[in-house]
């Protein structure tokens, strides 16, 4: 899904949010707040009727408040990874010269691991992990908004907009 079916989801999957997307689409022109305000929505959700939607893991002070959306989120893209067969995509063809070029490093922002099936040799690096990498060696794929496989990376609040700003190198 792109930034705002991503948001409609999210609206819609959290029990306690009642105004929808279309009143956040019309009051914010900034999607990173909307997405603040909706991880605000899925931790009280979380806490209260909607905790059997979580992994008991999750309610420990060793994560953030905002884990329980980021692992909405992360279910969310690997349900739709799941059903993603790169030799059946209509870009097969432009795949496959991608592929050919072999490329140095891909930079991604996306959250999902399609970029990883087309290219399996290839090292992830996640995150702010990017700021230690190693920039002379070859075939890494930089994920620079987070990973589906590790929902505690994923870039989508606007407080988390404002932490990658502040620590960019």
């Amino acid at each position: 899904p792109n930034w705002v079916e991503l948001l409609e989801i999210l609206a819609k999957d959290c029990e306690i949010e009642t105004k929808g997307i279309d009143y956040y689409l019309q009051t914010h022109d900034d999607k990173s707040e909307i997405g603040s305000i909706l991880s605000k929505l899925y931790t009280d959700w979380a806490w209260g009727d909607g905790k059997s939607n979580f992994p008991k893991e999750l309610f420990s002070k060793n994560h953030r408040s905002d884990i329980y959306i980021k692992y909405k989120i992360s279910s969310i893209i690997q349900d739709v990874c799941n059903d993603f067969d790169i030799s059946a995509s209509p870009f097969i063809d432009e795949i496959k010269k991608l592929q050919n070029i072999k490329p140095h490093a891909l930079i991604t922002t996306n959250y999902d691991n399609v970029i990883e099936n087309i290219f399996p040799a290839y090292s992830r690096v996640i995150g702010q992990k990017i700021i230690r990498a190693n920039y002379v060696s070859y075939s890494e794929i930089y994920k620079i908004h987070g990973c589906c496989s590790q929902p505690d990376s994923i870039v989508f609040t606007n407080e988390d907009y404002q932490k990658k700003k502040k620590n960019k190198k």
